[in-house]
Parts: C-alpha cells; structure tokens; sequence
C-alpha cells in the first residue's frame, strides 16, 4: 500500500508542477501577445475561446492604436484542487502595466499596480504525445488598484 500512495502521491506533485506551469506560461503569453497582438503561444495552453476572448480584447486597444506593457510582479497560488481530468487554480496576482500608443511608445495611460484574485479551470488533454492542462476558463474574482509603482 505504502508503495502505491507513493506513486500517487508522486503522480499528483508532477500534475500540480505541470499545471503551476500552464498558468504562468499563460500569463506570460498574454504579456507577449499584448506587446505584438500575436496569441499564436497560447494556443497549446488555452482552449479556442480563452483565446479568441483575449485576442478581441487586444484588438480592441490595438483599433485605439495603443498595447499593454505589462509585468507580473508577484503570483500566489492559494489553492489548487484536481478531480479526474479537471483541475481548479485560484491565484493572488500583483500586475504592473501601462499602455503605450503603437506607432510612437508614449504611454496613453499611466503605471498602474493592479492585484487580483484569478480563477483558472484547466482540463487535461489525453493525446499519444503527451497529456496537457488547458486552460478552459479564466475569471477575475476580484480586481484592486494599488498604491505606487509596484516595488516589493
């Protein structure tokens, strides 16, 4: 028994990584594809309609000739629940950005620190290659504004 709670236990850890790691490979993603407009790096991570949703909202500022320049500062993963081939991530996350216009770089909206409570649904995609985590749904729980220039 004790041998395969181990194994188990090691299987869980690798899925919880793996997740970990589409999550922030998303939010990545999006800090790249608000930069070019490009969402081409999130399509193995996120279904056809998280990117289609993200890529109308930046076409949105990008029709206002302006982009988002964006930095995590901080991600917190205060819990992450598995069951069969769903998973559940809620996240505290410190974002730093800015808008900027496309053609000049002056920015057309100020610095501002942002903190939120996000909720992340991933199912697991079984295929011969591989098994990924996709990410199927992403909704804000809470947005705060913060106070400065997102030091610390």
């Amino acid at each position: 028994m004790t041998a395969l709670s181990n194994c188990t236990q090691l299987e869980k850890t690798k899925e919880t990584a793996i997740i970990k790691d589409t999550v922030m490979n998303y939010n990545r993603g999006i800090i790249e594809a608000a930069k070019t407009g490009d969402v081409k790096s999130l399509k193995d991570i996120a279904s056809e309609d998280v990117v289609k949703r993200l890529y109308l909202w930046l076409a949105a500022w990008r029709d206002s000739d302006a982009y988002m320049d964006a930095e995590l500062k901080d991600i917190k993963y205060k819990s992450l629940n598995i069951s069969g081939q769903t998973a559940k991530v809620l996240t505290l996350e410190k974002w730093l950005y800015e808008y900027k216009n496309t053609k000049n770089k002056r920015i057309v909206l100020p610095q501002t620190l942002v903190f939120y409570e996000m909720e992340y649904v991933l199912r697991k995609e079984e295929d011969n290659k591989n098994d990924n985590w996709i990410i199927t749904e992403v909704n804000v729980r809470s947005e705060k504004r913060g106070k400065g220039k997102g030091k610390g």
